[in-house]
């Protein structure tokens, strides 16, 4: 039986009880009708999934139909950022609200310490259940991300490590030998487990994340081709043209994600027939994007790139207008929308509530941290230097400024009269004292050395 909330007035209080009482034993209508509804909340967060892939507002086909319709109904973010482009740190800055030279992830293999509260934590506190349903391990209970959640499923069943299919593109053919670990699962699994967990839930109070991450490589799970982007650096290494390698890539990786649109939509559509019951909210987000080729880069995680750090965001709920919205948004406005979703009071300076528009919204983030000396190398088949932070704004229709307390880089069109010369230094000394706090207002939590080899199989590098 569920509870009802009865008002302390003693006239209202007698017919209320009164009431219920009728309507519980004539079985029409549950009591808690007269009072709050009950909620639902739902994250789905969508690994390496890049925003062509879902755009918000039809300049282009999406590659997820099944999904896009049913977004139709929701609000749609043109210019969403990721807060790195990479897996733990974004996600730790959507739980947190805090940005990653805040709670102290700046990169995969830093587990999130138990002093940075997360959104699960703190709906739970207030009488949500809480459950979560994952997919790979750069967010499984090694990465702290667990914290708050009463259950939490990361049952992992597949696992290439990526020089496996690398060397599968090597001239001479040769192929390294595959070594066997569960790095991650496919969208069926998540579905069907995530289905489970909707099911299994009771309570007037229900939070859910669930995680997909078909989007990342290696590509063509889905049709058991294995492949990735990142074979395509090794011909450019040897000077050959990696256009090819590049669409094959991009071809695998739309099939992966064609998989992921069928699967999603069969749990959005659960969730929905469950609405007219339960007040729900969705929401609807990638942790980063992925890069084919643009700005002569592959994959993710090294750069600041609009390939790399635009991403979809979608809510859907019945707080929220349907259509699409050109205020920026981030992803430590994630946590801040999670609260207001919940009515739970806000947290300051922990990302901002996304269900009132602010055209002079401002989004911030950082490229992962790497150790000193650290380089990358690009399509160009040279090797660039990654060793000092490297921080980003957005600003107005979604331009996108880069750098450090050195240095700004300014988009090539629009650079006479983009920004005036006291405003680049302003964003100069913004970035300055995110590397202050990078420096000193964290303690990070190293993984141990079994789970970074783990990480270092799905290609997490640092």
């Amino acid at each position: 039986m569920k509870h009802c909330p009865v008002k302390h007035y003693p006239t209202y209080r007698r017919w209320a009880i009164l009431t219920c009482a009728t309507l519980l034993l004539a079985g029409s209508l549950s009591c808690s009708k007269l009072g709050q509804r009950d909620v639902r909340i739902v994250i789905v967060t969508l690994d390496t999934l890049r925003y062509d892939s879902l755009p918000a507002s039809g300049e282009e086909p999406p590659r997820m139909p099944k999904v896009a319709e049913w977004a139709e109904q929701a609000t749609r973010f043109v210019h969403c950022f990721s807060a790195t482009s990479t897996t733990q740190p974004t996600h730790a800055s959507m739980f947190t609200g805090l940005h990653p030279w805040q709670h102290g992830v700046t990169r995969n293999g830093q587990k999130l310490v138990e002093e940075r509260e997360t959104i699960a934590e703190l709906l739970q506190a207030a009488g949500f259940s809480t459950k979560a349903v994952v997919a790979s391990f750069p967010v499984s209970k090694a990465s702290g991300l667990d914290q708050g959640f009463e259950l939490f499923v990361d049952e992992l069943d597949r696992g290439k490590v990526q020089t496996e299919y690398l060397e599968a593109a090597d001239a001479e053919g040769s192929k390294a030998p595959a070594k066997k670990a569960s790095l991650y699962t496919l969208a069926e699994n998540v579905t069907r487990r995530a289905l489970d967990a909707l099911d299994e839930t009771e309570g007037p109070r229900q939070f859910f994340w669930f995680h997909y991450f078909d989007a990342h490589d290696p590509y063509g799970d889905t049709g058991g081709q294995r492949r990735g982007a990142k074979f395509a650096l090794r011909i450019a290494e040897r000077g050959q043209d990696p256009t090819a390698a590049l669409r094959k890539a991009r071809e695998l990786y739309d099939l992966d994600v064609a998989s992921l649109d069928h699967w999603l939509r069969i749990l959005l559509d659960r969730i929905d027939r469950d609405a007219d019951e339960i007040e729900t909210h969705v929401l609807l987000v990638s942790d980063h994007g992925e890069s084919f080729g643009e700005d002569g880069s592959v994959a993710h995680g090294s750069r600041l790139t609009p390939s790399m750090i635009r991403v979809p965001c979608v809510i859907r709920s019945p707080k929220l207008e349907p259509g699409t919205r050109a205020d920026a948004a981030g992803s430590t406005d994630i946590f801040a929308t999670l609260m207001s979703l919940a009515s739970l009071d806000p947290i300051a300076e922990r990302g901002r509530d996304l269900r009132s528009p602010d055209p002079n919204a401002r989004v911030f983030g950082m490229r992962r941290v790497y150790s000193a000396g650290q380089s990358v190398r690009r399509l160009d088949g040279k090797r660039y230097p990654v060793g000092h932070p490297w921080f980003y704004t957005v600003l107005r229709e979604g331009v996108l400024i880069r750098g450090n307390s050195e240095k700004i880089e300014l988009p090539a069109e629009g650079k006479p009269d983009l920004l005036s010369a006291a405003a680049e230094d302003r964003i100069k000394k913004l970035f300055e004292v995110f590397e202050l706090e990078l420096e000193g207002n964290f303690r990070q939590e190293e993984l141990d050395e079994e789970t970074l080899k783990a990480l270092e199989a799905l290609g997490y590098v640092q």
